[in-house]
């Protein structure tokens, strides 16, 4: 079934509040935490960042999709990540002659169910109110018991271990070899345009996968080492805390991000 700009969708929260709106993306059901992004421009960058893999994006921002896509220049990672996108206003058509596609296909190609028609500020202010939780998005069930049956299966983000899945799986290189510094970069959900302004600043990096050990990252003798953010429970992720913990004890700058 193709998505029209008449194709209904609902929004479903764990404390039950539900909200109704126009589909886009892929017809189809899913869910996963449901968190808020306040970026004016970037909805690519955010749809592609690792660190926001499992959850569903709310755009605070009025319009979404209206310069469309360029796969290339704006991704963060290889693919899109995000569990499922809510907006206000969805534009299925764009304007910038450099777009290689519209957002409509672009989030249907990945397979991605999204909600549009929705009072993104009203829906940020009750999250903030009542708290984290899990919400489902879904263009094919509108039974209300049915809906609560899926969203019931939808994992919490507590003890949800990610990041060595959305990480690079082999280790790679990136910058001038003969560059004045080398940095290892621990990637727990890195960011393509972290690196490259790593790069852009005279750094030559390494990139590991997130479970490689400390011996093995400092055999590189790197001058410094980078931990990446990502996504899912730090809790759950005893093999980062040892690696960052030696990274500390060591006599090489370490450096962090936050978000």
């Amino acid at each position: 079934m193709k998505i029209t700009e008449s194709t209904p969708a609902v929004l479903l929260l764990q404390d039950g509040t539900l909200f109704h709106g126009k589909a886009l993306g892929k017809i189809g059901t899913h869910g996963g935490e449901i968190c808020f992004n306040t970026g004016m421009t970037g909805y690519q960058e955010i749809y592609t960042d690792p660190s926001y893999a499992g959850q569903v994006i709310i755009n605070t921002t009025a319009h979404i999709g209206n310069y469309g896509v360029m796969d290339a220049q704006e991704a963060e990672s290889n693919q899109v990540q995000i569990a499922g996108m809510v907006c206000n206003e969805f534009s299925r058509v764009n304007s910038r002659f450099t777009a290689t596609g519209s957002l409509q296909d672009y989030l249907e190609n990945a397979g991605i169910v999204g909600i549009s028609g929705i009072d993104t500020r009203a829906l940020v202010r009750h999250i903030r109110t009542k708290g984290v939780m899990n919400c489902l998005i879904s263009s094919e069930i509108f039974d209300i018991d049915s809906l609560q049956k899926e969203l019931a299966k939808v994992p919490d983000m507590e003890g949800l271990e990610l990041s060595s899945q959305v990480c690079t799986q082999e280790t790679y290189f990136l910058g001038d070899e003969n560059a004045e510094l080398k940095v290892a970069v621990l990637d727990l959900g890195v960011k393509k345009s972290i690196l490259s302004n790593l790069t852009d600043r005279g750094c030559y990096l390494k990139v590991f996968p997130a479970k490689t050990s400390y011996d093995e990252i400092a055999a590189w003798q790197p001058d410094g080492y980078f931990v990446s953010n990502g996504p899912g429970d730090p809790a759950v992720m005893p093999y980062a805390v040892a690696t960052v913990s030696q990274f500390l004890a060591s006599d090489k700058p370490e450096i962090g991000r936050a978000s």
